[in-house]
């Protein structure tokens, strides 16, 4: 998808439009290529799922089998705080 709204790759006309779609795409895939980033959308997915296929009563199940610790809230903030040093 990143190669189809490129805006090197489109015509003149849609420029405007395929740069902020792929704004949009690069915002999107920004998490997922964080790989503690990732882990925590992944956690959320299996929530999600959780919920959707096994009923509620799932949910407590699945959290004790996830990595959603202290551990994973300190890397968040890390990088956090990282990422703001860079933008100063």
């Amino acid at each position: 998808m990143a190669l189809q709204f490129h805006p090197d790759v489109c015509p003149p006309s849609a420029k405007e439009e395929s740069t902020r779609q792929f704004v949009e795409l690069q915002k999107a895939y920004e998490p997922l290529s964080d790989p503690v980033s990732r882990e925590w959308h992944d956690y959320e997915l299996g929530l999600i799922e959780s919920v959707r296929f096994q009923g509620k009563g799932a949910i407590s199940h699945r959290v004790g089998n996830r990595r959603c610790s202290r551990e994973v809230w300190e890397d968040q903030l890390s990088q956090l705080r990282q990422r703001s040093l860079l933008r100063m």
